[in-house]
């Protein structure tokens, strides 16, 4: 599953957030960082739903380059493919 993930510059480096995984955010000071850190916040997210026992939502969201956005000096959005094995629930 890719997850739609979106960052966005701040005013001290860059947030970011995934639209179908509601509360799952992470920031850095770079990119790069913001982006790895998302991809360990959205992994540690869906652990954490399996093992409360609910279902891991199907990726839903989706995103277009519009004219001027997305450059490689800024991008906007990437997609995010967790590592997280779909394991029986716990209870």
């Amino acid at each position: 599953m890719d997850y739609l993930i979106i960052v966005e510059k701040t005013g001290t480096g860059f947030s970011a957030y995934a639209p179908d995984l509601p509360g799952c955010i992470a920031t850095g000071k770079t990119h790069d960082q913001t982006r790895q850190r998302m991809r360990e916040a959205v992994e540690f997210h869906l652990e954490g739903l399996l093992l409360e026992g609910y279902p891991i939502p199907e990726p839903t969201s989706q995103a277009g380059n519009w004219a001027g956005a997305g450059s490689s000096q800024n991008p906007i959005w990437a997609a995010c493919h967790p590592s997280v094995e779909s394991k029986t629930p716990r209870r």
